[in-house]
């Protein structure tokens, strides 16, 4: 451990906070740490929400991760709950906080500090959005609040603002709710992180389950009743029905603390830090959504709020400010989301944002099945890769299907990091057995296509 690091203050008790905390304490039994948290939640899966309103959860006891018993108790951290950080002062390594029970203020001194403050919700300066039936899916609490209207309200109609992986989620928990949902999108497909090859399958999925899909409309008006309660919205110049509403917008960095203290923010908007997790400040490291990461396809840093980039930056944080050492070397840009029967992969760049950055690349798409011949539970499955054109370097890939999308997203993702050419992924030893996939694998497919349109460096 190194010298004089005897305390150790967290700011957020969410998946990167926890995380760095937890590894300190394996690495020192004997360190002070204080955990300070504005909410009363504690290690909660952001991530299964939509699965706890849609009930393939039952319980809320099951998001958590560990209870906060178990972390005062158990592993010796001092967790305050509802305690709110007004101020962190670099030079006098102190952080102030207000008791939002007692309304009392205080302060706690450190020699290492994580800030892990996460992400908010987007939450646009459009009439209507105060409404109590207008919510955002971005804590327990608010997930609690949804799962208790629908039983009790019994809504009919749902209109979900945004088309990402929330929105797809939560347009299924709804819909197996018994709702009718509709999704306002702004942009031409739901997605917007995808190709429009893979996209298109996406909207026709969830179309056949029923979803209405009102795309290239700008959400404009919440319009209420006389109960001052969301009735319908404008979008498109279109009026849709609405017993309730969900913002589905994104999340922007947490990241004004750090800011206001002087901590350096990167390019992004998010907390620069090193590949130890450490900020500008020596003593300050940072994790979580909260922070950038380094992406290993354009070694440019990028700002993707992920849970398991969150837990292993955490891990790395808590390592170093506590006498180990650890670096976290990046990320693949690697995420996957189910909408209804369908799962929808991606990893490193689209090939839309790789012509943005003005790289110089080809693509292929691909349909084969995922199992071999009629097996039972083979499906048609779409691959799209993005590779440079002289050369032959992955630079992303996409997979949309029924089944085996996360095999298949997650060879694209370890070929990713280790910088791979697809005449090398196509070279690949993957497993073969009729129930499981067939001789040649959806990934050889496509990379034996993609081979013929790459140029010798």
């Amino acid at each position: 451990m190194p010298t004089g690091v005897n305390r150790l203050v967290v700011i957020g008790a969410s998946a990167a906070g926890l995380s760095a905390a937890a590894k300190a304490r394996r690495n020192d039994p004997g360190l002070k740490i204080t955990v300070l948290e504005k909410t009363d939640e504690v290690s909660v899966g952001l991530c299964q929400l939509p699965y706890l309103i849609s009930g393939y959860i039952k319980e809320p006891s099951e998001v958590v991760a560990v209870p906060v018993e178990a972390l005062r108790e158990k592993r010796g951290m001092d967790v305050r709950l509802h305690h709110e950080v007004q101020s962190i002062d670099l030079t006098k390594k102190k952080v102030t906080f207000r008791d939002l029970e007692t309304q009392k203020e205080g302060e706690v001194s450190y020699d290492r500090l994580v800030a892990a403050t996460g992400s908010r919700s987007i939450r646009p300066p459009i009439p209507g959005l105060s409404a109590p039936n207008v919510f955002a899916l971005h804590s327990l609490g608010e997930a609690l609040a949804i799962r208790e209207y629908v039983k009790d309200r019994a809504p009919k109609e749902a209109v979900i603002v945004g088309g990402g992986y929330i929105g797809l989620e939560m347009a299924e928990a709804l819909t197996r709710n018994g709702l009718r949902v509709t999704i306002v999108e702004m942009l031409p497909n739901v997605m917007g992180t995808m190709d429009d090859e893979l996209t298109e399958l996406v909207e026709d999925h969830v179309r056949e389950q029923g979803v209405n899909l009102l795309l290239s409309s700008r959400l404009d008006e919440v319009r209420l009743n006389q109960e001052g309660c969301a009735a319908s919205v404008v979008a498109g110049g279109k009026e849709v029905r609405a017993d309730m509403v969900l913002l589905a917008l994104g999340v922007r960095p947490n990241v004004e603390l750090a800011k206001a203290a002087g901590i350096k923010l990167g390019a992004t908007g998010a907390i620069a830090t090193d590949w130890k997790q450490k900020t500008s400040d020596d003593s300050v490291f940072a994790a979580g959504d909260c922070c950038e990461s380094h992406d290993l396809g354009t070694d440019r840093k990028v700002w993707i709020p992920l849970g398991s980039t969150a837990n292993k930056q955490g891990k790395v944080a808590g390592d170093n400010l506590s006498g180990g050492y650890s670096v976290f070397r990046g990320i693949t840009s690697t995420a996957i989301c189910k909408a209804f029967e369908i799962g929808i992969g991606r990893v490193g760049l689209t090939e839309k944002e790789a012509k943005k950055l003005g790289l110089d690349c080809e693509s292929v798409v691909v349909t084969p099945r995922s199992r071999a011949g009629k097996c039972p539970g083979a499906r048609m499955i779409r691959l799209k890769l993005v590779f440079e054109r002289v050369g032959g370097r992955l630079l992303g890939g996409q997979v949309v299907g029924e089944d085996g999308v996360l095999a298949r997203t997650d060879v694209l993702a370890c070929s990713m990091y280790h910088r791979m050419t697809v005449e090398e992924i196509g070279r690949f030893d993957l497993a073969y057995a009729p129930p499981f996939a067939p001789a040649w694998d959806p990934v050889l497919v496509a990379c034996n296509l993609a081979v013929k349109k790459v140029k010798p460096s």
